[in-house]
């Protein structure tokens, strides 16, 4: 298998693994109220999040540049690019627009994260699962 498949695939499990572990602690959050009462589970909310979207664009950065796509300047036209080539929905793209947005606020505006941000981000876990969707059938068919 060629490295950089072998590096996506790498990728994409660690996505699958950072997503169930997501999955795993919102069942202990109701509210946002919940993050805001205990920063130590907000704390680890975050850096989840932070890995499983470093991930997720990551790979999108690896197809792109696998199927030698236009480069996206901003991590949000990572979606954009992937539906234009047909690897992810249009309808999906739209929603997932503002992913790459949040991991700039995790990794750069750390001193403005808002517990109600994260836990809206938490509701929509299943953006991640979709993804993970769009890219187990990239990887089937390139295999």
């Amino acid at each position: 298998m060629d490295v950089k498949y072998h590096t996506l695939e790498q990728k994409f499990e660690r996505l699958k693994e950072q997503i169930n572990r997501l999955q795993e602690i919102s069942k202990e959050i109701k509210s946002a109220a919940d993050l805001k009462k205990d920063f130590q589970k907000q704390a680890v909310v975050e850096r989840l999040f932070q890995i499983a979207l470093e991930a997720l664009l990551d790979i999108g950065r690896m197809i792109i540049s696998i199927e030698n796509l236009p480069r996206p300047q901003e991590n949000d036209e990572i979606f954009q690019i992937l539906a234009e080539a047909k690897i992810i929905n249009q309808e999906y793209a739209k929603r997932a627009f503002g992913m790459g947005r949040f991991r700039n606020i995790l990794v750069h505006g750390y001193m403005i994260i808002k517990p109600q941000r994260v836990f809206e981000n938490l509701q929509k876990l299943d953006l991640f699962i979709e993804f993970t969707e769009f890219v187990a059938k990239y990887i089937e068919k390139k295999s």
